[in-house]
């Protein structure tokens, strides 16, 4: 049990990263990530909004502590490569906590190959610089390896945690001509180079799996240099101890049977932090004492069209992921396990793929790989009996109201 008053600062995020005194717990995860930082590269899976961002910023605020010189890095913005590697090395001249690691790789920098191409070196923050590359006929990569092996030089480890990776990987494919899955190629073979090349050590993230993304245009050996490492949402006796620390920072009474009721709506296997903020925002806005009626009221209110884009990127992020042919068939499993609290039987999902495979050993193959990534991404769990039913009881009720076609005979609703 945590000691809430040491924690009644914290503040209830529902849209920023919870950073400071409003990041809770994840003290398991970040120690055990620290421990594989020191031997491996680490690629964190994780579904949405269960805080890896407020991780990885974490874990880069506190890095000085384990003997790293880091930085983070959100790369969803970069329109092309040249663009991901000059984000990149800017934000280690810039935002580099380690001054002496700084000065060492601007002043390297200035004076190197690579620093023949910059356009611009910026005085950024008042220390450190950021830098704009024109590498006009030097290929992108060349400019990386050149800076990478500046950085391998400096006396202090770097390390890089790089968030949305797969979403800027995504942004290369385009529509997947065969011209751009090659370009992918490239990029990510180039990445693993770079990793095994130089002394520097990543951290690799996004709010979609790179895994499934380089399955997807078949090369998950460009990745396989990666320690795997998955982040699940609040176990249950912490997601109950953040409710209490919140009610006691805002002077509210959330009683043991009202805080059980949230975790039972929201999942009580592994409930997802940001669920939990919004039915606590919710909550604040009836009372300082709810109660068990008011958490199904407030529920029944974060499904309301208003609310919709809370939840319609996990509907979204499928076609970003997989591509439309599998977004639709993975939609249709997500239909079918939604009907039944306790999860639909396997057998009946692969029958549901029929109309789209015909052929058995191709049907099983795919259904293998949807509920791969399904289980992967926080959508479905297998439970017992070969029955894969919603993470989540909150995304469930969603995708029954906002999604799914009402089932085969039942009354047509209204609007949805």
């Amino acid at each position: 049990m945590y000691n809430i008053i040491a924690v009644i600062a914290m503040r209830n995020i529902t849209g920023n990263n919870a950073l400071g005194n409003d990041f809770f717990d994840r003290k398991f995860e970040i120690a055990r990530y620290w421990d594989k930082l020191e031997t491996d590269n680490l690629l964190l899976l994780a579904p949405r909004r269960v805080g890896k961002t407020s991780i990885m910023k974490t874990m880069a605020s506190d890095a000085s502590q384990h003997g790293f010189a880091a930085v983070y890095v959100d790369v969803s913005d970069s329109e092309n490569e040249l663009r991901f590697v000059q984000k990149v090395w800017s934000s280690l001249l810039s935002d580099c906590p380690d001054v002496a690691a700084r000065d060492q790789i601007s002043g390297w920098l200035q004076n190197s190959w690579a620093g023949g191409l910059v356009k611009s070196f910026k005085k950024a923050g008042g220390y450190g610089f950021s830098i704009e590359i024109d590498a006009g006929q030097t290929s992108w990569q060349q400019v990386g390896e050149e800076v990478s092996a500046l950085l391998g030089r400096v006396d202090a480890r770097c390390l890089i945690f790089i968030d949305e990776l797969p979403v800027f990987v995504l942004k290369l494919l385009g529509e997947g001509s065969q011209a751009s899955v090659e370009r992918v190629h490239q990029f990510l073979y180039w990445l693993r180079t770079i990793r095994q090349q130089f002394t520097i050590r990543w951290m690799l993230a996004g709010s979609v799996g790179l895994d499934t993304v380089a399955a997807r245009i078949n090369v998950a050996d460009a990745i396989n240099d990666l320690h795997i490492e998955k982040l699940d949402g609040f176990a249950h006796e912490i997601a109950d101890d953040f409710l209490q620390a919140l009610s006691a920072s805002y002077g509210m009474k959330l009683g043991p049977d009202v805080r059980m009721r949230i975790l039972e709506r929201v999942g009580s296997d592994r409930p997802i932090p940001y669920y939990l903020q919004l039915m606590f925002d919710q909550l604040r806005q009836i009372g300082n004492e709810p109660t068990v009626a008011n958490v199904d009221a407030a529920v029944e209110n974060l499904l309301r069209p208003a609310h919709k884009n809370y939840f319609d990127y996990w509907r979204q992020r499928l076609f970003e992921e997989l591509g439309r042919a599998d977004a639709e068939a993975a939609i249709l499993l997500l239909n079918r396990c939604c009907y039944e609290q306790g999860g639909e039987l396997r057998s009946t999902l692969s029958l549901s793929l029929a109309a789209m495979v015909a052929d058995p050993d191709q049907r099983e193959s795919k259904l293998r790989f949807l509920l791969d990534v399904l289980q992967n991404d926080g959508y479905l769990i297998e439970s017992e009996r070969e029955r894969w039913r919603f993470y989540s009881p909150l995304l469930r009720a969603f995708w029954m109201k906002r999604v799914a076609p009402p089932p085969a005979g039942s009354p047509q609703e209204g609007e949805r």
